[in-house]
């Protein structure tokens, strides 16, 4: 009875502020969900709005995830929620970390439990920035794979220690694909000669593309540097962090004079 059963839920759904091309989204996206019981629909849609904190981003999490509006509310997300705050985690990093992967707020909640003692066990503090960070990226990472991106680091000399400390300062080091790292490491140890103990204290540095940030950053740096046009006391870790418009600003509009090094970072 589409008068009686689906036009009620569709003007509770444009009063909560979407529009006829929102609803068909969530609707083509969660086909069971407009057959949930209206005061259902209510409170998941505003539970959802309040977590994300604009329609925009539910309808694209719709888009992305046919099954997150499923859930139930009491059974699975309050629980979940409940138990993100009490590690002190904010709303707005919470927003974050669902915007990132959905089924972290939608997994069962002892297997969320088991993840934060496995943060927790790997020296990551709750106060730390880092903290949810994390979180996100253990949850794709198994034990066993952590071990291998350890084996992996190894290789290159840095310690258990070292590799532990990277982590907690970089977690994403372990969600890159070790071929990646691979090509990363051998360019940053052999070409440009830093030592693998700079890279175990400054991880950022392998967060970065290789194409497009390391290799065309450090080769008009060390051009510079040869041609006596920079004195070159800066550490790597400071001018591959520099955003884009600063380090054009520092080490290329200013050099005009040197089109061969502007070729280089081109």
């Amino acid at each position: 009875d589409v008068k009686n059963t689906l036009a009620p839920k569709f003007r509770a759904l444009q009063d909560l502020g979407f529009s006829c091309s929102d609803i068909t989204h969530i609707v083509r996206s969660n086909n069971n969900f407009i057959s949930h019981k209206l005061p259902s629909i209510f409170a998941k849609i505003q539970l959802w709005q309040g977590l994300l904190g604009s329609n925009d981003l539910l309808v694209k999490l719709c888009k992305r995830n046919r099954w997150f509006l499923g859930y139930s509310i009491e059974k699975r997300i309050q629980p979940n929620i409940e138990i993100i705050r009490d590690c002190g985690i904010t709303d707005q990093k919470r927003s974050v970390i669902i915007l990132h992967d959905p089924s972290f707020i939608t997994q069962k909640s002892e297997n969320l439990k088991a993840l934060i003692r496995r943060v927790e066990g790997l020296g990551v503090a709750r106060t730390s920035g880092m903290f949810h960070w994390t979180l996100m990226t253990l949850k794709r990472v198994s034990e066993k794979n952590f071990k291998v991106y350890l084996e992996f680091f190894k290789g290159f000399g840095w310690s258990e220690d070292d590799f532990l400390a990277a982590f907690r300062k970089s977690p994403t080091l372990v969600g890159f694909s070790l071929k990646s790292l691979q090509r990363k490491m051998e360019f940053l140890v052999n070409e440009t000669r830093c030592a693998p103990s700079y890279l175990a204290n400054h991880p950022v540095i392998l967060s970065f593309s290789l194409e497009k940030r390391l290799i065309p950053r450090y080769r008009i740096f060390t051009g510079l540097k040869s041609r006596g046009l920079h004195n070159g006391n800066l550490q790597m870790v400071t001018y591959m962090r520099y955003p884009e418009k600063k380090f054009l600003e520092k080490f290329v509009i200013c050099y005009k004079e040197c089109p061969e090094c502007i070729e280089l970072y081109n």
